[in-house]
């Protein structure tokens, strides 16, 4: 089964169906970003949240899901990440709204902010699943 990109910018409509079937309080939001960035002390909020001993030593960071090297397809253009911005734009202010984070620093917001050029966009892309030079 082909892993869609497009059913990841649904994160609002996923929460509330999480929310739904379990209480929130056994719910922790936390940005992708400061695992990466934070990595000890997230892992201290998730240990915390679920009730174990923190880590001793902190496990190392792995790349795991490295993209994929037979990307094959069209170029997306700025329009086609625009429109997608645009249909998803429903689902970021929805995954604010029940999770309390910011979506400042997403692709998605700054592309509907005016703060990314979406032609740019699209051209990084491109380039990085080796469609265009």
């Amino acid at each position: 089964m082909r892993a869609s990109g497009v059913i990841r910018g649904y994160y609002g409509g996923q929460i509330r169906h999480g929310l739904s079937v379990f209480p929130r309080d056994q719910w922790l939001f936390l940005d992708f970003s400061a695992l990466l960035t934070e990595t000890n002390k997230t892992l201290d909020q998730v240990s915390s949240h679920i009730g174990v001993g923190r880590f001793k030593p902190y496990p190392p960071l792995r790349q795991l899901m490295a993209g994929s090297p037979e990307i094959t397809g069209t170029a997306p253009t700025g329009e086609d990440l625009m429109a997608l911005a645009r249909a998803l734009e429903p689902e970021l202010a929805g995954y604010v709204a029940l999770t309390g984070l910011s979506v400042d620093h997403w692709t998605t917001e700054r592309l509907l902010t005016g703060d990314l050029d979406p032609d740019e966009q699209a051209h990084t892309y491109a380039r990085k699943a080796g469609l265009v030079e």
